[in-house]
């Protein structure tokens, strides 16, 4: 499989789009890191529809996520947190409680002026008990 016809080149790339949505789940799985990254910018044009693609994937993306909630990206993080976490199931949000309690109760300055701290509190407020 060619990942580079699948694999969205511009924020507006809804060939790319047309595309995945012709594979089977097992072969989306292999592109989720590279899709990920189209979740860095919730006014990007392709964003809704990559995160449609992702959201069937969900116990496939925790430790790609857990690894954007561990970043340094602050602006990644807050659309993941904000945007896309809440869409998953509850038991997928769960095997965040350290990274989000973490980004709520210690967030670096970073993080802080981005709001993803207020983002992880709301998250962990409403699906975290």
């Amino acid at each position: 499989m060619d990942n580079c016809s699948y694999i969205p080149q511009s924020k507006d790339d809804f060939e790319s789009i047309e595309r995945l949505r012709q594979l089977e789940a097992q072969q989306i799985r292999l592109l989720i890191p590279e899709l990920l990254e189209w979740l860095q910018d919730a006014n990007w044009p392709i964003y809704a529809e990559v995160k449609s693609i992702l959201i069937p994937q969900q116990m496939n993306l925790v430790e790609p996520l857990r690894a954007i909630l561990r970043s340094k990206d602050s602006s990644w993080k807050y659309f993941v947190v904000s945007d896309f976490l809440p869409c998953l199931h509850d038991e997928v949000i769960q095997q965040f409680q350290t990274e989000l309690y973490e980004l709520a109760h210690a967030p670096d300055a970073a993080d802080r002026l981005e709001e993803v701290d207020a983002c992880a509190r709301v998250l962990l407020e409403a699906r975290c008990k």
